[in-house]
């Protein structure tokens, strides 16, 4: 007992101590963090307040402090606000720091700011998923992907940047992108085309309706919807751009990656590595050297054939995700592979398959389009075979240009308007509100004890609130930062439709006192149980007389009334 008391006493000691050379750690780091304070409050005192203490927050994965002032940018894009000569100081400060700081965790963190600082002067590069899909890396090399799974679309090694995609089949030899999901910093965002209940957007786990306002990640990010488009920026300034499609009545997207190819972060994935070569971008673990024989270049229809059919397969499951690093959300009972099927694609198609007719065809329509080189080529298989229209690179605008920053007198705050939730959402379980309940379901605590009375006359079925999402022209996509009112303005708060009346109902309802939301589950009002008729004491019957002696009464039997009744669904069908 004393033996073990003493670790108890020892490790204390050792926690304690940790503790207060953390303290000392961040003391100290705040002390040679002043001098970046100070640069950036000089500049702007409400502005740069707010920008110095993100950059603190990001080099330790916290949250970003909420915005004071008009803007919508993230730290990135405040970055390329701030003048030259103010981040030229910054630059030297932090690289002599993360240089000479005695303490590791310092100078990793002074690392982090000096890459921040570093963004502006280095060009973003794209990568694109698109079509039926088709693959462009960030080093410009071209390929078809015609596979079904969840795959990593580009991933960074500093744990803070990855972009995973989910391809499924429209036949049995094309697939389309149906969802990305994104770690954006320190947040988890996911976009689909069917999204768990129905929700195209979801953060952290949770449903997210945007409106047409710019939406604030907790760790910096922002997310923007601009009609059926959305534009996601990270808070260290990479890029994804989702544009919507659909073809044959199936909903696809084409999904844009700008990343910075100069930061000290190394890549993998579907993208390629952005080292600049375009022979290594289909190398793997397992296929080292195959990059430089796949890469592009004049081929004939077989080998083009046998390129097709590496990448679905050597290729493909070298970047498939598993249920551990998956990124997506995902409805009750479903996994990654609940989307993984490994035979695809049955046939590899190439170009070379297409009819000389309706080839000419889809190269003057793509042609027509402005498209060309592989652009033009892509356009011609898809239009030619699933009749996708054509499909031009998308231009992602800076939204900081043209922008200029006026002073702000007073700190205003500017923050997200009240988080609002698509109607009945709850663990795939429609709740007549449409909010959420976030008391946990206690596995089988509400369906031992649910009563169930119908009306067999007057059913009642329920009414289910609605709510307009509001939307905006998609020509306002990538356009500059527009200034906006605080959550507290009037013209920012999202209305309710009322719910609409009940039909009236014959029998008495008894009311349900008001008190914490109920269970997610729709009861239907029950109705009363039946009860036979009873027969009268005496009851005679008259017999006409036919020459004999009269029939003793008869008594007449219990009948049921014939209107069937409702039972009660069944557990697995509860709440939709």
């Amino acid at each position: 007992m004393k033996q073990r008391l003493l670790y108890i006493s020892i490790a204390f000691c050792l926690m304690g101590s940790m503790s207060a050379a953390d303290a000392q750690e961040n003391s100290s780091f705040d002390t040679e963090f002043a001098s970046i304070d100070n640069e950036l409050t000089n500049w702007d005192a409400v502005r740069g307040k707010w920008l110095a203490s993100s950059m603190k927050a990001m080099s330790i994965n916290q949250p970003i402090p909420d915005r004071t002032f008009p803007e919508d940018f993230s730290p990135a894009e405040m970055i390329q606000m701030v003048p030259t000569g103010t981040m030229n100081n910054i630059r030297t400060i932090s690289q002599n720091q993360s240089q000479n700081s005695r303490d590791l965790l310092a100078r990793e963190r002074w690392t982090k700011i000096y890459n921040y600082s570093n963004r502006p002067n280095c060009q973003l590069v794209m990568g694109r998923t698109y079509g039926d899909p088709h693959l462009k890396s960030y080093d410009g090399a071209t390929y078809s992907f015609q596979t079904v799974g969840e795959f990593v679309l580009s991933s960074a090694n500093n744990g803070q940047f990855e972009v995973q995609v989910r391809q499924e089949p429209q036949r049995d030899d094309f697939s389309l992108n149906t969802a990305v999901a994104m770690r954006v910093g320190g947040d988890r965002l996911g976009i689909y085309t069917r999204g768990p209940n129905n929700s195209p957007v979801m953060l952290n786990g949770m449903p997210l309706v945007l409106g047409e306002r710019s939406y604030f990640l907790p760790s910096g990010g922002t997310v923007i919807r601009s009609g059926r488009n959305y534009l996601v920026t990270w808070p260290t300034g990479e890029k994804v751009s989702v544009d919507m499609r659909s073809s044959g009545g199936m909903s696809f997207m084409n999904v844009s990656v700008q990343i910075f190819p100069c930061s000290s972060t190394s890549f993998t994935g579907l993208m390629g590595n952005a080292n600049g070569l375009r022979k290594d971008d289909f190398d793997t673990d397992r296929t080292i050297g195959m990059g430089s024989v796949f890469a592009g270049g004049t081929m004939n229809d077989q080998f083009e054939k046998e390129r097709v059919a590496f990448l679905a397969k050597d290729f493909a499951n070298a970047h498939r995700i598993t249920s551990f690093n998956s990124l997506f959300d995902y409805s009750f009972g479903e996994s990654t592979l609940s989307y993984t099927d490994y035979s695809y694609p049955r046939v590899h198609r190439t170009i070379n398959d297409i009819p000389n007719d309706r080839r000419t065809n889809a190269r003057n329509i793509c042609a027509a389009s402005g498209l060309r080189g592989t652009d033009l080529d892509a356009c011609i298989y898809d239009q030619a075979f699933l009749n996708i229209e054509p499909i031009r690179p998308p231009v992602i605008h800076d939204r900081t240009d043209g922008v200029t920053l006026s002073t702000v007198v007073r700190e205003t705050p500017n923050v997200n308007p009240p988080r609002e939730v698509p109607k009945g959402i709850n663990d795939g379980r429609e709740t007549p509100n449409g909010t959420i309940n976030t008391k946990p379901i206690q596995e089988d605590s509400h369906l031992d004890n649910i009563e169930v009375k119908i009306d067999s006359e007057n059913p009642v079925e329920p009414k289910w609130e609605s709510r307009e999402v509001e939307s905006r022209d998609a020509g306002n996509s990538g356009t500059g930062a527009v200034p906006r009112p605080s959550s507290s303005s009037p013209g920012n708060s999202n209305s309710k439709e009322k719910p609409t009346s009940k039909p009236p109902v014959q029998e008495t309802q008894t009311e349900k006192p008001n008190s914490s939301p109920a269970p997610p589950v729709y009861k239907p009002k029950p109705a009363p149980p039946v009860v036979a008729p009873k027969p009268p004491a005496t009851q005679t019957k008259q017999v006409p007389k036919t020459g004999g002696s009269a029939k003793p009464p008869s008594v007449p039997k219990k009948t049921v009334p014939s209107t069937p009744i409702k039972t009660a669904p069944s557990p697995s069908r509860i709440g939709g």
